[in-house]
């Protein structure tokens, strides 16, 4: 009796680039990092800009038995202890499950959460219980808002792989819609939490989102980049020959 061969495995799929989808990505991209850059000198030449007192004070009064919760588990799961650990934990899971080229690129999206350094920088004060404006303290600076930027980078890359190296389904767009939700409600809930004024969380978008999509726009163009100047690095990046 002929004894098979078992089948070999499938090979991660080569992210294919489309010329107008990249165009469209930097085009993006450059009118949200402008509207950061716009913002981000309006929050630093003005105390508070208009508007944010009251909405501030608007989502803090929507705080209930419901959101309560997800506001407390926020706050602990992104800071500055848990939010590397959770980072630690995921990378391992996507450089198994989906191989090393996404592994690569979710270690890049965690590296360019660095941007909540920015902090420091601009030296925006916090909102005091009261909701007015406080005293900044070096090391605390309230914009842009870092859960922000970390959930936005981070969720939103393991979305993005999700939809490259699983298969089209009712449960992958389930888990897209769950892993976007989640820095869709990051913001919102930091303002209700009264930690940051709405400023810092709209300035945590824009900084964020063009530094997705560079993630986005590099995975999907470095495999065709490599083929026409370093062979031999594809390979060590773990990118293979097949394509979606």
């Amino acid at each position: 009796m002929a004894v098979l061969d078992p089948p070999a495995p499938t090979p991660a799929p080569t992210p294919v680039a489309s010329p107008a989808r990249g165009r469209w990505l930097v085009a993006l991209s450059a009118a949200l990092a402008a509207a950061a850059a716009v913002l981000t000198v309006g929050v630093v030449r003005s105390d508070l800009l208009p508007g944010e007192a009251a909405t501030s004070r608007w989502l803090s009064a929507r705080t209930n038995w419901a959101s309560e919760p997800l506001v407390d588990l926020v706050d602990v799961a992104f800071d500055e202890v848990a939010a590397p650990v959770i980072f630690f934990c995921l990378l391992p899971i996507v450089w198994v499950g989906w191989g090393r080229y996404a592994g690569l690129t979710f270690l890049g999206a965690g590296a360019l959460t660095g941007l909540t350094k920015v902090v420091d920088a601009v030296g925006r004060p916090r909102p005091t219980e009261d909701l007015t404006l406080g005293e900044f303290a070096y090391g605390s600076g309230g914009y842009p808002s870092g859960h922000t930027v970390y959930a936005v980078l981070v969720f939103g890359t393991l979305a993005y792989l999700a939809g490259v190296h699983l298969p089209r389904s009712r449960a992958r767009m389930a888990l897209q819609a769950g892993l976007v939700a989640i820095p869709v409600l990051v913001g919102p809930l930091r303002v209700m939490d009264e930690d940051h004024w709405p400023a810092d969380v709209v300035g945590g978008y824009l900084l964020a989102l063009p530094a997705l999509f560079a993630v986005i726009w590099l995975h999907r163009h470095l495999p065709g980049w490599l083929e026409r100047h370093a062979l031999g690095l594809r390979r060590v990046v773990g990118v293979d020959g097949a394509s979606q």
